[in-house]
């Protein structure tokens, strides 16, 4: 099951703790839908929570929640901002293609290594995404959570040679 290769891949375990949540929270569906996660039951991992959602009609997702950690990386008005906003150029794209291969294929993904590079302000780290889908069965945003540490600080958990690895996981 790619859940389980997702876990056996993913080293942080906060980030083990939100993909069990995910798991859980879809019960007999494909996929959770946005109502299904339960802030209270991720309380202590909210700081390093975010979502965005597919607008169909804009063509790009939209920001749905970011914790504090998100935003001391990505900076402020993220509830309701296009992506483009924060992640611009070739670097939003990539991003952007990246959440909508997890939508489309669907697929959840884990990068290791620099994150928020994307958004000019690297830290070290890891990074799950998972997909959201309101009626169950077809993916509409992304859900997933961020653990990383500023330039400087120790990369404990990176151990490879590679600054930067990114994994998908059919689902």
């Amino acid at each position: 099951m790619s859940i389980e290769q997702l876990l056996a891949y993913a080293r942080e375990p906060s980030l083990h703790e939100i993909v069990r949540y995910w798991d859980k929270a879809r019960g007999s569906q494909r996929f959770p839908a946005w109502h299904d996660i339960d802030p209270v039951e991720l309380a202590p991992h909210l700081p390093i929570l975010w979502a965005w959602r597919w607008d169909e009609a804009q063509q790009t997702f939209i920001g749905r929640l970011a914790g504090e950690a998100i935003l001391d990386a990505l900076g402020p008005g993220f509830r309701g901002a296009r992506i483009e906003d924060f992640l611009t150029g070739e670097r939003g794209l990539i991003v952007k293609s990246r959440y909508l291969r997890i939508i489309r294929e669907p697929a959840a993904m884990c990068n290791q290594g620099d994150v928020f590079a994307l958004s000019g302000r690297t830290g070290v780290g890891e990074r799950v995404v998972l997909p959201l889908a309101e009626d169950g069965e077809h993916p509409d945003g992304v859900f997933g959570g961020t653990v990383y540490r500023l330039p400087g600080r120790l990369r404990e958990r990176i151990t490879s040679g590679d600054l930067h690895t990114v994994e998908f996981f059919p689902l």
